[in-house]
């Protein structure tokens, strides 16, 4: 028995980078991984667990074509952030702390979301654009489903420069009604606080 991996299928998804170490002997065969990052037709985003390409023909990202082709099988996505490299121009509905590291059109940089971001959303998906696409490539943009746990990374166009990163959101998490405990908590604190002015009155009375 050994292993051998021509690539790591993850559904629709493989792996740009792997290792695969394999030891032959009665126990079996033993293998190790490496991810860089889950790719597209770019190179990746680190700390994402899912991708999708934009449309062909597709120039730009934008809510409504990723809520019309429900990515990630969600059809209720908001935008939050948008960062332009040239010019450097940000463009926010709600401010999600996205900053990446260079500001430029370049093929890598760093990029990074506010630490409280998933306790805000339930999903949260970033977008890589590219400038121009080609011939032979005629993708635009890749959406990366983040891992819910990881607000900061490196992402990785792999053959063009970054137009921009923008940032979208699924499901703003709850607000946890308030128990029944803690309601009738406040109305006896309430009693309680009424009967004190009331006697506190009757003195200067």
């Amino acid at each position: 028995m050994c292993c051998n991996h021509e690539g790591c299928d993850l559904g629709d998804l493989s792996v740009r980078k792997y290792t695969v170490i394999c030891f032959l002997s009665l126990a079996g065969c033993f293998a190790t991984m490496t991810v860089d990052a889950v790719p597209c037709v770019f190179g990746g985003l680190s700390g994402s667990v899912s991708c999708n390409n934009g449309g062909l023909g597709s120039n730009n990202d934008s809510v409504d074509e990723l809520n019309a082709a429900s990515y990630f099988g969600f059809d209720d996505w908001v935008f939050l952030q948008k960062q332009d490299t040239d010019p450097p121009e940000t463009e926010i509905d709600f401010d999600i702390g996205l900053e990446i590291d260079p500001v430029a059109s370049i093929r890598t940089g760093n990029w990074s979301i506010s630490d409280d971001a998933f306790d805000l959303f339930e999903e949260i998906l970033i977008v890589l654009k590219v400038g121009r696409a080609s011939s032979e490539n005629p993708i635009y943009w890749s959406a990366y489903l983040l891992d819910g746990v990881n607000t900061s990374g490196i992402w990785d166009t792999g053959r063009q420069g970054l137009s921009h990163i923008s940032v979208y959101a699924h499901g703003p998490q709850s607000i946890p009604e308030p128990s029944t405990l803690s309601i009738l908590m406040l109305g006896l604190f309430g009693i309680v606080a009424g009967k004190q002015v009331k006697k506190r009155l009757q003195l200067f009375d």
